[in-house]
């Protein structure tokens, strides 16, 4: 009996003695339900009696930074858990990235009550473009993976793409209603982007920002059967519209974060992107569009496998891709018909531009295999020489046709043949047809640029028109009225910042502008309405000139003729300062002489009138810097 009390002793010691070990749970790679940023990665969470313990990796490019706040907090059940402690970087304080682009850091947080199956991590209350990451899920036994779209959309009863719907060529009013499903407060990506490309302008790029119920509506005129492009920080999508749609796009915000992130997107349950509804010939297409796919066109050894190739030897392996990756997609039995063929319109319009670009292909893949950068402009490098005969295989894609409008490259597919091939009597022998789409194209080239600088159209312009589908004119003179109306209205608030152009020689001509503001500190920003970084330099820098109103600081914008007039006076009716657009000749001087090499460029000329060439300023805040520094 004794030792039968002995042993139960013993066990209760043991019991108590475990029961009293600090317990530790890990949890690798928690799936989430919705992040930030696709740079900030969990790798593990450590949870125990003394502290909540997150893995941290972030991928950057090197030579950039990583800062991560000092209020970063844990929210679990409506608690706030404060960041106790960091290793492998300090809280607050900028670490540059290495040569590897890859920062790992813990983070140290108090431990959390037993019954937490999630947290969110948060990095600061008021910092909208935070490493924020909601719905860590400390249970792996619970599916996190569900659907932010109302399920009275996402499951409904979709019909299949059983047909892809004849492209077509007409005018229209397009609405598309964009709802942003799973959206935070603390999320980034509040501003939407719409794109869309068409047969007579480089596209339209718009910008809306959401409201309080996370959607933005888009309206504008379309001009026939086009993709269209829709994206923010956190997601990018394309559907296929019609001109006078009207629909309404929901976008899975947690599924979009989840397919950015290199731990998740392969481990968590997939659905789809979007879900598109209302009036479209396109809504089973649309739905099909939205699901993981994989694309099958693999470039993943593409410049390793062209390098020293010749011309023909470069068609014949552009085409050996091309004719595998049809077979896949004819042999592929769970695709629709409908979406087997628009994918094979895409497979084309993407062989097009390899077809037409093998120069530069080449040298791309003789630069990665010696390392060279494109900073180094002359290399021991001769592209082979690319003819007729070598550009003779697109009779043999079948591209002279109107469903070419379903190509995720199209207009860039269309527009390289048009520069590689500047002739119509080439391209109507390549092609072996005087008819045809591709034909049409070519005949409107230089059209819309013509309008857009508000110039009559050309003889040879007026004679290619006449011999086409009457309906390009139709679409012409509309777009003309639209481009008239901007101009008038652009005119009015533009005026006041344009300045003439000095009559000087080009030589003198910098110093003529200069002599306008002598004795002021000068910023020239040399730009154009077409270049991306240009545009969202100024647009980051507008807001910071109030700091040196009348403090003796000029703005100038230097642009040249590749900016349509009527884009130019549209946005110089949004950017304070002084502008001119100089010719060709006039702008290639001044680019020459102070040695520019890209835009955009920045020239500053102190209160003694001596310019300098400072593209090392390139970057809102350091610009601000320098400007205040000289006064």
């Amino acid at each position: 009996m004794i030792k039968l009390s002995q042993t139960v002793l013993m066990f209760l010691f043991v019991g108590i003695l475990v029961a009293c070990q600090p317990r530790e749970r890990v949890i690798d790679y928690p799936a989430f339900q919705a992040k930030n940023s696709a740079s900030l990665e969990i790798s593990r969470i450590v949870l125990n009696d003394s502290a909540t313990i997150i893995y941290a990796d972030v991928e950057q490019f090197p030579g950039g930074w990583a800062r991560v706040d000092s209020g970063i907090y844990i929210l679990a059940n409506g608690q706030k858990y404060l960041a106790l402690n960091s290793e492998g970087l300090k809280l607050s304080e900028k670490f540059e990235m290495r040569d590897t682009g890859l920062l790992s850091f813990k983070l140290f947080f108090p431990p959390l009550p037993r019954g937490v199956n999630s947290i969110d991590v948060i990095e600061s209350r008021m910092n909208l473009g935070g490493w924020h990451i909601w719905g860590l899920n400390l249970n792996p036994d619970v599916e996190v993976a569900a659907v932010a779209v109302p399920s009275d959309v996402s499951a409904r009863d979709w019909k299949e793409a059983t047909t892809l719907p004849p492209a077509e060529l007409k005018t229209g009013k397009t609405r598309v209603k964009v709802r942003l499903c799973g959206y935070r407060d603390l999320m980034d990506g509040r501003d939407v982007e719409l794109f869309v490309s068409d047969m007579f302008s480089p596209g339209k790029e718009l910008s809306k920002r959401i409201d309080q119920d996370h959607s933005c509506t888009f309206e504008f005129d379309q001009y026939s059967t086009m993709c269209v492009h829709l994206s923010n920080t956190l997601f990018h999508t394309m559907i296929v519209l019609d001109p006078g749609d009207d629909v309404e796009v929901y976008v899975d915000l947690e599924e979009a974060t989840r397919r950015a992130s290199r731990y998740q997107k392969d481990r968590m349950k997939a659905h789809r992107l979007a879900y598109v509804v209302g009036e479209s010939r396109f809504i089973p297409l649309n739905y099909a569009l939205q699901d993981e796919y994989e694309d099958g066109f693999s470039m993943y050894s593409f410049y390793e496998d062209i390098n020293g190739m010749n011309a023909d030897e470069y068609i014949a392996y552009v085409m050996k891709l091309y004719r595998t990756e049809m077979d896949r997609l004819a042999n592929d039995k769970a695709l629709p018909d409908g979406v087997r063929k628009y994918r094979e319109i895409g497979v084309k319009g993407f062989v097009m531009r390899l077809v037409c670009s093998g120069e530069s292909n080449l040298e791309t893949a003789y630069r990665e295999a010696n390392h060279i950068g494109w900073d180094q402009r002359e290399i021991d490098f001769k592209a082979p020489e690319f003819t007729d005969k070598h550009f003779a295989v697109l009779k043999d894609l079948d591209v002279n046709r109107l469903d070419m409008l379903y190509a995720r490259d199209f207009p860039y597919c269309f527009d390289i043949v048009g520069y590689r091939i500047p002739s119509l009597n080439r391209l109507e022998k390549i092609l072996g047809s005087q008819e045809g789409f591709l034909i049409d194209y070519f005949k409107l080239q230089g059209i819309y640029d013509q309008l857009e600088n508000m110039k009559p159209l050309t003889k040879e312009q007026l004679r290619n028109l006449a011999t086409i589908d009457p309906y390009y004119t139709k679409a012409f003179e509309q777009v003309k009225r639209q481009i008239d109306a901007k101009v008038a209205e652009s005119k009015v608030k533009a005026e006041k910042r344009i300045r003439e152009v000095p009559s000087v020689s080009d030589k003198k001509l910098f110093d003529a502008i200069m002599a306008r503001y002598k004795g002021k500190v000068v910023m020239v920003d040399l730009w154009a309405t077409w270049c991306g970084p240009c545009r969202g330099a100024i647009a980051a820098f507008e807001p910071r000139k109030n700091k040196f109103k009348d403090k003796d600081v000029v703005f100038v914008y230097i642009t040249n003729e590749s900016s349509p007039e009527s884009k130019w006076l549209e946005m110089v009716a949004g950017i304070e300062g002084e502008h001119y657009r100089l010719n060709r000749k006039q702008w290639d001087y001044i680019c020459d002489y102070f040695g520019v090499d890209g835009i955009p460029s920045y020239v500053i000329v102190d209160r003694d009138g001596n310019a300098r060439l400072r593209n090392d300023l390139r970057g809102s805040g350091m610009l601000e810097q320098e400007l205040s520094g000289m006064l």
